[in-house]
């Protein structure tokens, strides 16, 4: 605060500091909220010691960004962040731990629903994602998911595979990508009831105007039978989203 008040703002204070500082200066802006100038901090530390970036650094920035629902800011980042190759989803394949890092699969733990990784059970037998619904509740369920940046005018093709065993209720789960800050954009695929081998799905969209970032997930709506609380298995595999080609926006 004193340095504050005696150099004037974030920006004077931050060439002031030792070089190996530099960051925590970042940090202290960031555990006050101030998203604005600590874009403004995070783009002179970019340019001037990018060395001091990290990935962690970085993804820790990342994860600021989109707490604070700045989604143009934090889907730049993300598009600059290296980890993208042929899809736009992270660990789409489910051959890595669920981590609950800033790129990759998120989760909540629900009651009556238990989440994990399966080996040798995928589309091609490698990985897949296992949700077991214990038959014990009737969740509303959409704890599940990865933020995913996207562009504007730009046309997009998800696909994945899953499979069901005795799915219970007539509530099933569903797949949807949703825009954030952008309610034109809501992708939702029909749901999967009862028994099910495997199967692929294809959605296809294009992003409105202004949509930058979305999220994948796997969701469930509440019943509304007196029979309502869902038991049975859903196996979710090769998610993938990827670019297909752009065209002109019509910004009017």
């Amino acid at each position: 605060m004193l340095a504050l008040d005696f150099w004037g703002g974030w920006i004077e204070i931050l060439p002031r500091t030792l070089p190996e500082n530099r960051w925590f200066v970042l940090q202290e802006c960031m555990a006050r909220k101030l998203v604005d100038t600590c874009m403004e901090l995070y783009v002179v530390l970019e340019k001037d010691q990018p060395d001091l970036l990290n990935t962690e650094r970085s993804y820790r920035f990342i994860e600021f960004l989109l707490e604070n629902r700045s989604w143009p800011e934090a889907a730049d980042l993300m598009r600059r962040s290296g980890m993208f190759q042929d899809s736009l989803v992270i660990n789409g394949q489910f051959q890595k731990p669920l981590t609950q890092e800033v790129l990759g699969w998120r989760r909540k733990s629900v009651e009556g629903v238990d989440v994990k990784i399966e080996p040798f059970r995928g589309k091609d037998e490698g990985s897949a994602l296992h949700l077991h619904f214990l038959g014990t509740n009737n969740p509303r369920y959409d704890n599940f998911w990865q933020y995913v940046p996207l562009r504007p005018g730009i046309d997009y093709e998800l696909r994945f595979s899953w499979k069901a065993d005795q799915l219970t209720t007539d509530q099933g789960v569903f797949v949807e990508l949703r825009g954030l800050d952008c309610d034109e954009l809501r992708v939702q695929s029909p749901a999967i009831l009862a028994s099910r081998d495997w199967t692929e799905e294809v959605l296809s969209f294009r992003t409105p105007w202004g949509c930058q970032m979305a999220r994948i997930g796997l969701r469930r709506n509440e019943s509304l039978k007196f029979d309502n609380k869902i038991a049975g298995n859903v196996w979710f595999d090769a998610v993938t989203l990827i670019e297909k080609r752009s065209r002109p926006l019509d910004r009017d």
